[in-house]
C-alpha cells in the first residue's frame, strides 16, 4: 500500500502558505492597530469649559477620547456668554456596528478611527433670560400664588370662627 495523499487545505493552499500567512498575521495583530474614538469640540470663541455628562473634561478646542456611543449631554460655559447645553446622540460608524465591530476591532483590528466633531457658536450674554413667553409664565405663576394665598386666608378665617352651624342649631 502506498502512502495516503495529503488532502489539499482550504483554498488549495499548501502547509507552507498557511504558515506564512499565520506568521504575518501574528506580527500584524499586536502592532497596536486599535480603533481610536475621539470627541473633538471647538467653540467660537475658544476657551469654553466643556462638561461631558457630569464631568468637566477641559477647555475648547479639545480632543477627548471616548469608549461608548449613545446619548451624551455636552455643556459649554464661558463667562460673558450664554451656557450652551444639548443632548447629543453619538452614532457609531459602519465599522463599529455589530457584527462588523467584532471583525474590525477584535479579530482583525484595522485601526479604523472615529472622530465625532462638534463646532459650537456661543451667544453673548445680553442679560435677558429666557424667551418672550417667560414673562407670561411668570405672570400666570404670580396670579396662581395670589389665588392660593387668598384661599388659605379664607380657610383660616373659617377655622377661627368655628365649625358651621348644624341644621338643629339654626333658629
Amino acid at each position: 500500500m502506498g502512502r495516503p495523499k495529503r488532502l489539499e487545505s482550504v483554498f488549495g493552499w499548501a502547509r507552507r502558505e498557511w504558515v506564512i500567512l499565520l506568521g504575518a498575521l501574528s506580527l500584524a495583530l499586536p502592532s497596536g492597530c486599535t480603533t481610536k474614538r475621539v470627541l473633538a469640540i471647538e467653540s467660537s470663541p475658544p476657551g469654553a469649559i466643556v462638561r461631558l455628562d457630569e464631568k468637566v473634561i477641559g477647555r475648547t478646542p479639545l480632543e477627548h477620547p471616548f469608549q461608548h456611543y449613545g446619548q451624551r449631554r455636552v455643556t459649554l460655559y464661558l463667562p460673558g456668554y450664554r451656557t450652551w447645553s444639548e443632548s447629543i446622540d453619538f452614532a457609531p460608524p459602519w465599522h463599529a456596528r455589530f457584527p462588523l465591530d467584532v471583525v474590525t476591532q477584535v479579530i482583525l483590528p484595522l485601526g479604523l478611527d472615529d472622530r465625532q466633531a462638534l463646532d459650537i457658536e456661543l451667544s453673548p450674554d445680553d442679560g435677558v433670560r429666557g424667551d418672550p413667553d417667560l414673562e407670561a409664565f411668570i405672570q400666570r405663576a404670580q396670579e396662581r400664588r395670589r389665588r392660593e394665598l387668598r384661599r388659605r386666608e379664607r380657610d383660616a378665617e373659617r377655622a377661627e370662627s368655628g365649625p358651621p352651624p348644624t341644621a338643629e342649631e339654626t333658629p
